[in-house]
């Protein structure tokens, strides 16, 4: 199991806490326990452990501490590791605290990202990205009426094959997955052949192609066939 806590500040109690929060799981679930600390707070001298000591009777508690801030949100952009996407979730969570616009912006581009960066064919990386919505969602929370928009906007990134094989293998689904879920539901199947989500698809089409992505990774990305997708090319490039 893996515990993660986000602090902007890590006071003088935070190692007790994460001692405490790691023994409660340890207790309940009687697993192995992998605990991260991502804080902001580069004065902190006590942020990464716990110790005890009273006449025999000694703790020492450590866990991994990631002081986020320090880190460059272009080069985490270009890391291969999906861990990256949850320390930049991090970093946007910290930055938008009063503004949920640009959380929201913010939140949608990193959803895109992870959505292009990372193959959904596989049901081990299925789940690893519905645990990383998770972490997302619970970090960059946004009121209602975003999280259905931005539900609207990530369901051409993923595909219909892949929201019904998301749906279908019953993982604990983020807010944003439970959206869209429910979305196509309230549509009677997952088609996607109404008008409105074939205008998404061709405004997922026309970012891809000022990015320079190739007709075959737009494919892959969309699930288009490729004759759609270069004709789509062919009235972007017109225009």
């Amino acid at each position: 199991m893996i515990h993660i806590e986000v602090q902007g500040e890590a006071g003088e109690d935070f190692g007790k806490q994460m001692f405490q929060y790691f023994y409660r799981i340890y207790d309940k679930f009687d697993r192995e326990v992998y605990a991260l600390a991502l804080i902001t707070d580069h004065e902190a001298e006590n942020a990464n452990g716990f110790h005890y000591s009273f006449y025999d009777t000694k703790v020492d508690y450590t866990y991994h501490v990631y002081r986020f801030q320090d880190k460059n949100i272009t080069k985490l952009e270009q890391s291969a590791n999906p861990f990256a996407h949850a320390v930049i979730a991090g970093i946007y969570a910290s930055k938008t605290k009063n503004d949920s616009d640009a959380r929201y912006a913010f939140k949608r581009k990193l959803m895109i990202q992870v959505l292009q960066k990372f193959s959904t064919q596989q049901e081990d990386t299925r789940t690893y990205l519905s645990t990383l919505f998770y972490f997302i969602d619970y970090l960059l929370q946004v009121p209602k009426d975003l999280s259905k928009k931005l539900a609207d906007d990530v369901i051409p990134y993923m595909g219909e094959e892949v929201i019904q094989k998301m749906e279908a293998e019953k993982t604990n689904p983020s807010q944003t997955l439970e959206e869209i879920f429910a979305e196509l539901r309230e549509e009677g199947k997952v088609e996607g052949k109404t008008e409105g989500r074939k205008d998404a698809l061709k405004h997922v089409v026309q970012e891809l192609v000022r990015e320079g992505y190739s007709n075959e990774r737009i494919v892959k990305i969309t699930k288009l066939n490729l004759e759609e997708v270069k004709e789509l090319r062919r009235t972007f490039e017109r225009n």
